[in-house]
């Protein structure tokens, strides 16, 4: 096996006729591989699509989907999937159908746990994006005491377990192609981490295991924090801790783990900002102080000294060198 990303599988009527459509989705993907029952309100504008992506025991799907209902029915019961499936809400919003009928309707964010045993499924009234993080019941049994009885309850870790997931799974669907099966057990620990965290906080998973994934999503979500607000020359370590509901202190130890410290982390983010800026045709009238500025660095003579370092040139001879570029 080489440790390189596996392609997805993908399922999309984009290019079928419109009024072969909805039939080749619910045979070749609904009823064949996620095991779901499929109606439209309208057939003649029917689309739907789906990317699977392989992570070892678990399976990420990525959806983007019109107007439908999806449904476990009693039928389908009977094929003995006894997994579950993690669905987050990343656009748009569908209810949920639950085994007596009933069900919540969960908006741009929010998850819900679904066991493949009991019958129920998902009605979306508009279009929507969805993941759904397919678990096998034999890995999420050791993590939640009572999965079953988790699929049917609010998640007792509250809304800040829930989003530290939500944010590991997104980040997760954006490089899922690039994760090499190497890394596919430590993805499935951080999953379980996450899930025993937000399901069962009590049990003995989220207790001994619960700097795994949660570690690992918070250190995702500070280092896109970064990336968002670098340019601030006034951010600071305690901004983000606060930003994070964490300590200062957390924001150091968490970053240990990627080679580079804070310091270092903001630094890069301004050099490849500045760096592109000096490439680009669009600030070609822009003094290079007023690149380093808009940056985030204050200091010119500091930031020529780093930017040559990194680049191997002076900003303004790599301006010469790459700057019509584009």
């Amino acid at each position: 096996m080489t440790d390189a990303g596996s392609p997805p599988l993908v399922f999309s009527t984009d290019a079928l006729p419109p009024s072969e459509r909805f039939e080749a989705w619910r045979e070749t993907f609904a009823l064949t591989l996620a095991r779901v029952d499929v109606t439209t309100p309208d057939r003649a504008a029917f689309r739907a699509s789906a990317r699977v992506h392989p992570l070892g025991a678990l399976r990420l799907i990525d959806f983007d989907l019109g107007p439908m209902t999806l449904m476990r029915t009693r039928e389908l019961l009977r094929d003995g999937d006894d997994d579950f499936s993690l669905v987050i809400c990343c656009g748009g919003s569908f209810r949920t159908v639950g085994p007596g009928g009933a069900g919540v309707v969960i908006r741009d964010g929010g998850t819900t746990l679904v066991s493949h045993r009991l019958p129920g499924g998902t009605v979306s009234v508009g279009t929507s994006q969805d993941i759904s993080l397919v678990i096998p019941r034999k890995a999420l049994g050791p993590a939640l005491r009572d999965p079953d009885r988790a699929a049917t309850m609010p998640a007792a870790g509250g809304q800040a377990a829930l989003g530290l997931m939500v944010h590991y799974v997104d980040h997760l669907k954006r490089v899922a192609e690039q994760t090499p099966p190497s890394l596919w057990p430590l993805v499935e620990g951080h999953i379980l981490d996450l899930l025993a965290r937000a399901y069962d906080p009590s049990g003995e998973w989220a207790r001994s295991n619960a700097n795994g994934g949660v570690r690992a999503a918070l250190r995702q979500q500070l280092i896109e924090a970064m990336s968002g607000r670098y340019a601030d020359p006034a951010i600071s370590p305690a901004a983000f801790a606060r930003l994070l509901g964490i300590s200062t202190r957390q924001v150091h130890v968490l970053l240990e783990g990627t080679g580079r410290t804070y310091s270092e982390h903001i630094r890069e983010f301004r050099l490849q900002a500045a760096r592109r800026m000096l490439e680009s045709p669009r600030y070609l009238n822009w003094r290079v102080i007023d690149i380093a500025l808009a940056a985030g660095f204050s200091d010119l003579s500091y930031f020529n000294r780093r930017f040559r370092a990194r680049f191997g040139d002076t900003p303004q001879g790599f301006r010469s060198r790459n700057g019509d570029s584009e």
